[in-house]
């Protein structure tokens, strides 16, 4: 396989390298395919960043090892000159260094994506009506907390001010009873209060709630 120098020839080939490489091996994979772009555009990185900061100062040979390419890569960042008719093209180090980091960045960004991808938990079907009215009080509060509902709510006036405000209208969302909401959203605002009551150190009902909001879709990790 032959360095890319540039983002676009990189982007342009990626399927083709990828489909190549899928193919030699049934198990190989997209993130297999990945990693080892990775350390190849970083050992060029390192390579040219040698060179620039450098001059004749070459990798270690434990690292170059594996890299026939290299070979390919100091060809393309020699000139020929008249007077030194072996010498580096400082002007082309400096592009290649650039390219390079941008093909690294979207193989990074490629990686992210899947790696996304792997942790989403499909959706149920629309039709399939998830029923959550059966959650506790406890459980109520968490949701609302995971969901990012309680904080966006001490944003407003007057709940940013006034935990009975926002206690009270959770409870008119909830059905929670004012009195309890409020002995669990105290702690939860205030960590210099006893944290007894707060829901949140409860793993067993935390991990409850975030069942429930995955079979819907949403991710409360995120």
């Amino acid at each position: 396989m032959n360095i890319h120098y540039t983002f676009k020839e990189y982007e342009q080939a990626y399927q083709s390298l990828l489909d190549k490489f899928i193919n030699e091996y049934e198990d190989n994979s997209e993130l297999d395919f990945l990693a080892i772009q990775l350390e190849n555009y970083n050992t060029y990185v390192q390579h040219v960043t040698l060179l620039e900061y450098g001059g004749d100062v070459k990798l270690p040979e434990y690292i170059l090892r594996g890299y026939s390419m290299i070979k390919e890569l100091e060809d393309k960042i020699y000139k020929q000159d008249e007077i030194s008719p072996r010498m580096y093209d400082y002007e082309m180090i400096d592009k290649l260094y650039r390219s390079f980091k941008k093909i690294i960045q979207f193989i990074n960004s490629k990686k992210e994506k899947i790696k996304n991808e792997d942790l989403t938990i499909p959706t149920k079907e629309i039709s399939e009506e998830i029923d959550l009215s059966d959650s506790s009080g406890i459980e109520k509060i968490i949701m609302l907390y995971k969901l990012g509902i309680l904080d966006f709510l001490k944003t407003k006036s007057p709940f940013k001010s006034s935990t009975n405000s926002l206690a009270s209208v959770i409870s008119g969302i909830t059905g929670v009873n004012t009195t309890t909401v409020q002995s669990y959203i105290n702690p939860i605002n205030n960590p210099n209060v006893i944290q007894k009551n707060n829901p949140l150190d409860s793993s067993k009902a935390v991990e409850k709630v975030e069942v429930k909001l995955l079979n819907i879709g949403f991710n409360p990790a995120k």
